[in-house]
């Protein structure tokens, strides 16, 4: 099984506004003190209302908190290592999901 790009992911904003009658992006891309170059995720709003803009941009910033997330869970399934709940069995059930396990 492969394994994703390491973190930081950052977001990525473009292209300019007076680029006109093309999709705006905004991208998801390792940080570049990482050495990697490759976009991770994108989403494009075209030419739609601010709230599609906001929706798409909010998206991006969750995706970039991603590797950061699931190192998160890893400590938290540490913690609760001999306490059966249900926040343990799912965050290892999100884990699972993020490393194609299920």
């Amino acid at each position: 099984m492969s394994t994703h790009t390491p973190g930081p992911w950052i977001v990525s904003i473009g292209p300019p506004e007076h680029v006109k009658h093309t999709p705006r992006k905004t991208r998801v891309i390792p940080d570049p003190t990482t050495g990697y170059d490759c976009i991770i995720a994108t989403a494009e709003y075209g030419m739609y209302g601010p709230r599609q803009v906001g929706q798409a941009e909010a998206n991006t910033r969750l995706i970039a908190a991603a590797p950061e997330l699931l190192e998160a869970l890893r400590l938290c399934i540490e913690a609760l290592e001999f306490i059966p709940c249900r926040a343990r069995n799912e965050a290892q059930a999100a884990i699972a999901k993020a490393e194609g396990r299920t």
